[in-house]
Parts: C-alpha cells; sequence; structure tokens
C-alpha cells in the first residue's frame, strides 16, 4: 500500500474518531460539597422529577440522582436500599420511632445494655432568605451518640404551585450517628416554599426492624 493511501486511511479514522467523540453525551457531575454532601445538578434534579410520585426505592434514587454519594455506599448496604420505598411526602416537620432488640438484652460486664432501645428522628425545616436554606436530617437520639451501620438523608426544596423539585442534596455516613443533608438556593424567585426529606437507617443486627424509610416535611415559607 503506497504512502498516500495510508495517509487517506488515517484521515478517515481521525475523521471517524472525532465525529464519535462529538455525538457522544456528557453528562455532567453533581457537586460535591468537602463534608461529603451531594448537590443535584440541572440533569439529576431532571432525573429526580421523572421518577417523582412513582413506586421508587430510595436505593434507585440514590444511584440515578446521586451517584457520587452510591459511590461510597458499601454494596450490601446499597442492594438493602432496593428494598425501602423512598418518600416522597410526609404531614410532619420531625417525627421519632424507636426500634427495640429482638431479645431482652443482658447487662455487660459494667452494666450497661449492650442491645439498648433505639430512639431516632428525622426532621426538615427551611431558612428563607437569600440564599433560601433547606436541610432533612436522620439522627439517633438515644442513647446519645449511638452509632448505626448507615444513616443517611435526602433534602428536597420545593416551591408551591410548582410540582418539580427544584434543588435537593443528600448526605450519607456509614457507623454514624446523624446525617444532615442542606442546600442552598440562591436568587430565589418571589413564592412560598418547602422542605421535604427522605430518611434511611440501617440498624444493627439483632433488632424488630433492620432498616427504615420515612419522609417529613417542613411547614411553607414565603420569600421573601
Amino acid at each position: 500500500m503506497g504512502k498516500l493511501a495510508t495517509k487517506k486511511i488515517w484521515l478517515v479514522t481521525l475523521t471517524i474518531i472525532g465525529v464519535l467523540l462529538m455525538s457522544t453525551p456528557t453528562f455532567a457531575a453533581n457537586q460535591v460539597e468537602a463534608d461529603g454532601t451531594v448537590i443535584a445538578d440541572k440533569e439529576h434534579l431532571d432525573i429526580l422529577n421523572s421518577l417523582r410520585g412513582t413506586n421508587v426505592s430510595y436505593g434507585e434514587v440514590i444511584e440515578k440522582v446521586f451517584p457520587e454519594a452510591a459511590a461510597m455506599i458499601p454494596e450490601e448496604i446499597l442492594a438493602d436500599m432496593y428494598k425501602q420505598p423512598f418518600c416522597w411526602d410526609s404531614s410532619k416537620s420531625e417525627i421519632t420511632f424507636t426500634n427495640e432488640p429482638l431479645e431482652t438484652p443482658e447487662l455487660n460486664s459494667v452494666g450497661a445494655k449492650s442491645a439498648p432501645l433505639i430512639l431516632y428522628t428525622g426532621g426538615s425545616s427551611i431558612g428563607i432568605g437569600n440564599p433560601i436554606t433547606f436541610e432533612s436530617d436522620t439522627v439517633i437520639t438515644f442513647p446519645s451518640g449511638y452509632r448505626v451501620p448507615f444513616i443517611s438523608a435526602v433534602s428536597l426544596l420545593y416551591k408551591q404551585g410548582e410540582t418539580d423539585c427544584i434543588a435537593s442534596a443528600t448526605k450519607s455516613y456509614n457507623n454514624a450517628s446523624a446525617a444532615v443533608a442542606t442546600g442552598k438556593k440562591f436568587n430565589p424567585s418571589t413564592g412560598t416554599y418547602r422542605t421535604q426529606g427522605s430518611h434511611y437507617i440501617v440498624f444493627p443486627e439483632g433488632y424488630v426492624t433492620p432498616y427504615t424509610t420515612f419522609g417529613t416535611a417542613s411547614t411553607w415559607q414565603t420569600y421573601p
């Protein structure tokens, strides 16, 4: 094969590669804060809103909307997330539950129960201003500082009169007692806003409830 023919083949090959690169869709990454909070960008918000109101699991929302957060979650925990529904709405801004051991715990050598009764709380709040601050937290309230294998919160900001979520953030921890998902909406338009939260906890082995999801929602607040 002559040099001219070889050169033509290379030119055609490079042209094809260039076309493929230009036609390959790019997908923007979410913003990841220094503390591990993941903030959904416009493209991932669109995915979230396409899932809204459907019988979707907590795991599916995390993987599709917050892939950066999903990458930090152990596979077995992520698999269990697919067994629990994502909570889209609630009428309570804060709610507390209890979880009991399957068997009556025995006292250990220092007289403390090795498998205590667990109280856990979820809440959603909103701070009106510029920016609007929206926040949802999942907390083990008793025993104080008690760590569970996994704890997570997703916070969603809504404007009254609009169906779609306009901002969202998530925060997850392994071996922790709290997860607080906080986000900000800069330069909001005049209107009334509310925060909704979806919460997820994995408990230690030996408890009546192995893992759970539940929802919360703040009151509506008007800006400015």
